[in-house]
C-alpha cells in the first residue's frame, strides 16, 4: 500500500507555527518563508508547462523539490550544488536561436516567455532570501535557475 506524504493537520497550524524534521518553527522564519517562494515558484512553472509540454520545466520542477528538501534539511547541501552544476551545463548546452539582448526587454508578446520571465523574478527573489538565511548552494542554485529560465524565455 502506498504510504501518503502529506496528512493535513487541521488547526495544528493556526499558532503560527509548522513542523520542520519533527521541530516547531515558526511560520515568519526564513526558512519557512524560502521554501513558500520555492513552493510559489514550483507552481508557476507548472502554469508554464500546462500552457506547453515541456520537459524542461518538468524537470526544474523536480529539482525545485529536491532543493527545498535542502533547505528544510532533509537533503545534504551538496545535492543542491550538483544542481546547480548541472544547470551550468544545460545552460552552456543550449542552443540559442536569437542573439542574446543587449538591451532589457520588456516581456508580454508571448505568454510562455513571459511567464518564464515572471517565474526568473521569483527565482532571484528566493535566491535573495537564500544568501539571507546564509545557504550557499541553494542560493547558487537558485542564480543558475534564473539565468536558465531567462534563457529558456528566449526560446
Amino acid at each position: 500500500m502506498k504510504k501518503n506524504i502529506f496528512k493535513p493537520q487541521m488547526g495544528k497550524g493556526d499558532s503560527g507555527c509548522t513542523d520542520i524534521k519533527s521541530k516547531r518553527v515558526k511560520k515568519t522564519d526564513t526558512i519557512i518563508l524560502l521554501n513558500a517562494m520555492l513552493d510559489e515558484l514550483n507552481a508557476l512553472l507548472g502554469f508554464c508547462r500546462s500552457q506547453k509540454a515541456d520537459k524542461k520545466i518538468f524537470e526544474i520542477q523536480k529539482e525545485l523539490l529536491d532543493v527545498s528538501a535542502v533547505i528544510a534539511g532533509y537533503k545534504d547541501a551538496r545535492e543542491a550544488q550538483k544542481l546547480a552544476d548541472n544547470l551550468a551545463e544545460k545552460i552552456r548546452e543550449l542552443p540559442l536561436k536569437k542573439n542574446l539582448p543587449e538591451k532589457f526587454l520588456i516581456f508580454g508578446k508571448d505568454k510562455r516567455a513571459s511567464i518564464l520571465n515572471l517565474a526568473r523574478a521569483k527565482a532571484r527573489i528566493a535566491e535573495i532570501k537564500a544568501w539571507e538565511a546564509g545557504l550557499k548552494k541553494p542560493a547558487v542554485y537558485l542564480n543558475r535557475l534564473s539565468d536558465y529560465l531567462f534563457l529558456l524565455s528566449l526560446e
